[in-house]
């Protein structure tokens, strides 16, 4: 073979090599952005996760501290019908908003009868004696704060998490 068309056949294949260089660079150079994005991304997630974690926390110690000021105002006001007293409606109406309707306190009756806050009646709007988080406050042994699995709400059909 001739020099001449030994570089006929080598420049192609040198061009060929020198292409299939520029692509592995290429691919290595969006595989490596690729991978610090995801790492930002997993960052990002964590922070997130975290913020997340704090803003339950916060609105179950704020849920904690209702049930609570609740339960002491029943026991203190025997005689008084909770979902009609202003004092505590004004405490419900309060907790709401301070939770950004997250929160809503409802009263159940020994019977498992639900009763809102406010309410025009002294008919419980519904019955949650089978539900677990009623059950469990029946049995001493279980008796107490007790955060559900999420339920659909026999009251307006919306899905909580009952304490």
């Amino acid at each position: 073979m001739d020099p001449e068309q030994r570089s006929r056949v080598g420049f192609p294949a040198l061009v060929a090599l020198l292409l299939a260089a520029l692509w592995a660079s290429a691919g290595y150079q969006a595989w490596a952005e690729r991978q610090q994005v995801l790492a930002a991304k997993d960052v990002e997630l964590a922070r997130r996760v975290v913020a997340v974690q704090e803003q339950t926390l916060r609105l179950l110690k704020l849920t904690e501290a209702a049930v609570i000021t609740a339960t002491r105002w029943v026991q203190e006001h025997p005689n008084a019908y909770p979902g009609q007293d202003p004092a505590l409606i004004e405490l419900v109406a309060d907790l709401r908003r301070l939770s950004d309707d997250a929160i809503d306190l409802r009263l159940v009756d020994a019977q498992g009868g639900v009763h809102v806050v406010p309410s025009l009646s002294r008919q419980p709007v519904a019955d949650i004696s089978d539900y677990e988080y009623f059950r469990v406050q029946l049995d001493p042994a279980t008796r107490g704060l007790f955060l559900s699995d999420p339920a659909m709400s026999p009251v307006d059909q919306r899905w909580v998490l009952a304490m």
